[in-house]
C-alpha cells in the first residue's frame, strides 16, 4: 500500500522550497541535474561534453552538479578549459542537498 497523502505533502514542501530557490536565483527555471560521486569512474567529464555538444545551454539551460569527490579539483579545472564555467550553476556537496531537503 502507498500513502499517497505521505508523498503528496513532502512534494507540496519539495515544489515550495524549489520556488523560493527559483525566485532567489540558486537554482535555474531550465536545467539539467548531475547527481554524482565526483571519482574519475562515474565520468563526470562526459556528462559535460554531452552537455556542451547538445547545444541546450543555447536555449537558456544550465548544468547543476550536485556531489563531491577527489575529482572536483580537476572538474573544476576541465569546467574552465572547455568555456563551461558559466553554464553550471553550482557545485554543491551531496550532504547539502540532503540536509536542505529532507
Amino acid at each position: 500500500m502507498i500513502d499517497n497523502r505521505y508523498f503528496s505533502d513532502r512534494a507540496k514542501r519539495f515544489a515550495r522550497k524549489l520556488s523560493l530557490l527559483r525566485r532567489l536565483k540558486i537554482i535555474p527555471f531550465k536545467y539539467v541535474l548531475c547527481v554524482s560521486r565526483l571519482v574519475r569512474r562515474k565520468r563526470v567529464d562526459r556528462v559535460f561534453r554531452i552537455f556542451a555538444d547538445s547545444g541546450i545551454a543555447a536555449r537558456d539551460y544550465k548544468l547543476v552538479l550536485v556531489g563531491d569527490g577527489l575529482e572536483s579539483a580537476r572538474l573544476q579545472a576541465l569546467a574552465d578549459e572547455q568555456d563551461l564555467s558559466h553554464d553550471i550553476v553550482q557545485w554543491l556537496p551531496a550532504g547539502a542537498i540532503v540536509a536542505g531537503w529532507v
